[in-house]
């Protein structure tokens, strides 16, 4: 008789990486198996989630269902009725086994009870049909956009087959990296830190309203930094005296992907000044072939475009609010740290162009 829904702790690592590796056919040496970072993703101290993230259902015994809780609180502008923080989820490394039927829509369900809301963002096909047959909405699209800076060097490292269009790809990336680096009006200006601090709270603390942010706290981001299978790196962003932010950035393998930007406005030439300094910190590392951004809201695509990025791609949103926590706030401003996707990568396929 399958189980209920449980926590995972450390000592089922074993039988999980196992359960995992069939679920995703993935290879044994997977970044995102490794126990360093199946114990950092599962059971690493993380402020907005106590406990262990990682919940099992079983079945005789034996694993068939596996989530990961990776946590997504929103806080929409106050305004009478909404609460001013409404709580959420993105699932990862999902999957279910073949024993029992449904299984990755039955522990989907159980875990939608621990939030107010769960998030989805692309996904693969099987994954796409399912979310609207489970009560998931559209509620959008994340449009991925990528910058080519070093053409050659991705072009000797790129290990993914490319037989007969590898020269055209060169050609043309090469073609894409010839657009001028952004510029950053004057005054603005970015300073690495190890750590954050107190100190960005009232950046934190900002709310739009033209869009949704992310709730954010200077220990969520400590821990973000701490991620063991990629390096990330935190700066903040001053315009003068005033503090107006931070970004943060995350290196795999030949890319460089701007995490997230966080500015104290909904100024389109705020959010311009901020990509543009991200966008020079990216690429002043010799390691970066090509540097990967997203966007949702109006002013993150704008500064993309200007600043030299193609558009390759847009993802769905899907949004699960039974209580209609969300309903009428305006649109939600997601960005790779809102799930995996900033520290996943495919060793096979490291590159976006």
């Amino acid at each position: 008789m399958p189980s209920g829904l449980v926590r995972t702790a450390p000592e089922d690592l074993p039988e999980l990486t196992e359960f995992l590796l069939s679920a995703f056919h993935a290879s044994p040496d997977a970044p995102f198996l490794r126990p360093a970072m199946m114990q950092w993703k599962y059971f690493a101290p993380r402020p907005d989630w106590p406990g262990s993230r990682s919940y099992a259902m079983r079945s005789e015994g034996r694993i068939f269902a596996h989530g990961c809780v990776a946590p997504v609180a929103f806080r929409p502008r106050p305004a009478e009725g909404t609460p001013s923080l409404v709580t959420g989820m993105r699932v990862i490394d999902w999957a279910g086994g073949r024993q029992v039927p449904a299984a990755g829509v039955r522990i989907m369900r159980e875990l939608a009870g621990l939030a107010d809301t769960v998030l989805a963002i692309g996904g693969s096909p099987d994954a796409v049909r399912v979310f609207p047959k489970i009560g998931f909405r559209h509620c959008g699209d994340v449009a991925v956009f990528a910058r080519v800076v070093r053409p050659w060097r991705q072009f000797r490292s790129d290990p993914y087959p490319r037989g007969w269009k590898a020269p055209l790809r060169l050609a043309r990336n090469t073609l894409f990296s010839l657009t001028p680096l952004p510029v950053a009006p004057a005054g603005w200006t970015s300073q690495a830190v190890k750590a954050f601090d107190h100190c960005i709270c009232p950046a934190l603390e900002f709310t739009a309203a033209s869009f949704t942010a992310t709730a954010r706290s200077p220990a969520l981001l400590n821990y973000l930094l701490g991620c063991p299978g990629a390096a990330f790196s935190g700066f903040l962003l001053h315009q003068g005296d005033r503090l107006r932010g931070y970004f943060l950035l995350c290196h795999v393998a030949g890319q460089t992907r701007i995490a997230e930007v966080r500015v104290d406005s909904e100024d389109a030439a705020d959010w311009q000044a901020a990509y543009a300094l991200a966008t020079r910190q990216a690429a002043a590392d010799p390691d970066t072939c090509e540097i990967l951004a997203v966007a949702s809201i109006r002013p993150v695509t704008e500064s993309l475009r200007r600043h030299g990025y193609r558009f390759r791609r847009h993802d769905p949103i899907f949004l699960l609010d039974p209580q209609r926590r969300l309903a009428g706030v305006p649109d939600l401003n997601l960005d790779l740290l809102v799930g995996d996707e900033a520290y996943l990568h495919v060793p096979a396929y490291p590159f976006e162009t």
